[in-house]
């Protein structure tokens, strides 16, 4: 188990490090062997059924790989918590090889959980895998053949699926809510106005940027299958990155029409509203619980950068020796992320597009 943990830790130390993450391994665990226990105890009263039949561990099987947004580490953690089943009475090898395959069966299952109605689909895999296991576990061990038995056993097999199914759906909104996880369905929560608050309200404050994110979420979407990451993250984090504009709208090009309100302002005062856009974005999208990970597309997507235009003009004003160019740049950090550095990219280009044209 701690060989496993160390491997958790060794190949995975960018998901380790999050609290969230670690909070999440540990919960499941102490539920992991909490099915173990209470099973124990369920297979004296009914010892007909088998035990395995007991243990909803498929619960964990489909809301691991969701909650930690690694497939690898969730089965390398569910392989760990089976070991434990040895500890508890009426456990055996069977049952063991049971939860194995079922916590392999996540490699599957994950990548057919793209919307919430596949979790019947879900349901059915499960049901299936405890079927073929129950079936095994008469023909090479039990070899009773009364038929009451065997229907019932099937009967909880199929129930013993669908119910980790259904319970798998009705506990994924709590647990995004309380850790703020942008799974793949908060994600497309997100992403469209008619279910996401924040985003509505930016469509109707500032237009402009708002059509300004939209066309860059689906160009950053593209660039990122074509590298290989999340085009779905890429694409939300696309939509929100500029919503600190909706505090002052006018003040950004996207949203004027007619003459710029920089016109008559100082220099140094239009940089710094300029400037403010990312940590107010930030702000609001921390009022809106929007998952962390979104919000580094807020923080990062200027990344150091210069505001050119206010850095030239004053260059031209007051010379270049008495301008300091580090006033003019961006707070930073830097993108820490191939999915911030794919939007750094997309919003320079856009921006030299339409400062060109």
């Amino acid at each position: 188990f701690l060989f496993l943990i160390y491997r958790f830790y060794s190949f995975e130390k960018r998901h380790f490090l999050k609290l969230r993450n670690v909070i999440l391994a540990g919960g499941s665990f102490l539920v992991a062997n909490l099915f173990f226990y209470i099973a124990s105890f369920f297979y004296r009263e009914f010892s007909d059924v088998q035990i395995f039949l007991f243990v909803p561990f498929g619960i964990l099987t489909s809301l691991l790989p969701i909650v930690l947004l690694n497939q690898r580490l969730s089965v390398v953690l569910l392989i760990s918590y089976i070991f434990f089943s040895f500890f508890y009475p009426f456990f055996d090898i069977f049952v063991f090889f049971n939860l194995l395959i079922l916590s392999f069966s996540t490699i599957y299952t994950s990548k057919i959980l793209n919307k919430r109605g596949d979790f019947f689909s879900f349901g059915i895999v499960l049901a299936l895998i405890e079927i073929v296991f129950y079936l095994l576990h008469f023909v090479l061990i039990k070899n009773d053949f009364e038929p009451s038995k065997i229907v019932l056993n099937i009967i909880f097999a199929f129930g013993n699926g669908m119910l980790c199914a259904i319970f798998s759906l009705g506990i994924l909104p709590f647990v995004e809510e309380i850790f703020k996880i942008p799974t793949h369905f908060k994600l497309l929560e997100l992403s469209n106005v008619s279910t996401s608050e924040l985003l509505k309200k930016f469509r109707n404050e500032a237009k402009g940027s708002y059509n300004h994110s939209i066309l860059l979420g689906d160009m950053c979407e593209q660039a990122a299958e074509t590298i290989g990451v999340d085009p779905l993250l890429v694409k939300v984090g696309s939509y929100y990155h500029d919503i600190g504009k909706m505090v002052n709208p006018e003040y950004f090009v996207e949203n004027q029409s007619g003459e710029s309100r920089h016109k008559e302002m100082k220099i140094s005062m239009s940089v710094s509203v300029i400037k403010s856009h990312v940590k107010l974005g930030v702000e609001i999208a921390r009022k809106y619980r929007i998952p962390e990970e979104i919000i580094s597309f807020i923080k990062e997507h200027h990344g150091t950068t210069t505001i050119s235009y206010f850095y030239h003009q004053a260059v031209g004003l007051y010379g270049d020796e008495n301008v300091n160019i580090s006033d003019y740049e961006y707070s930073g950090p830097k993108p820490q992320s191939k999915e911030v550095a794919i939007l750094m990219l997309a919003d320079g280009v856009e921006a030299s597009i339409r400062a060109y044209s």
